[in-house]
């Protein structure tokens, strides 16, 4: 069931893109789908490295609080009917922290890319 017809807004939230915003870590700019994905997952191993294996989850969580206050003026403020889509997690320690953090509110759906990838990295 798509968010929409049960009047939720959908917030997207990459935690990769989010990381790279802080900008302590540099992410190289690929030509190539295939090659910007890789640097993309590099990108989050060596972050994940650097920060803790949770760490991008905290990213995340702090890229949530960032859409609460430009919304609503308080980042602990949830948005009335937001649902957060949250990409590029890939550990179990960022699913504790979220659910950690979010307790109940927070339902983790894994979506399996490959077919998907695969056509991108035929196009690129």
């Amino acid at each position: 069931m798509a968010l929409h017809t049960v009047n939720y807004e959908a917030l997207e939230v990459n935690v990769i893109d989010a990381a790279v915003a802080l900008g302590k870590w540099p992410l190289a700019n690929e030509p190539r789908y295939d090659q910007r994905a890789n640097a993309r997952m590099t990108f989050g191993n060596l972050t994940r490295t650097d920060i803790g294996l949770d760490g991008l989850a905290m990213v995340a969580i702090g890229d949530i609080q960032r859409h609460r206050h430009e919304r609503n003026g308080k980042a602990d403020k949830p948005i009335a009917r937001a649902a957060y889509l949250i990409r590029s997690l890939k550990t179990p320690d960022e699913v504790k922290k979220l659910r950690d953090v979010y307790g109940s509110s927070c339902f983790i759906i894994h979506w399996n890319r490959t077919a998907t990838l695969c056509g991108r990295v035929r196009r690129s």
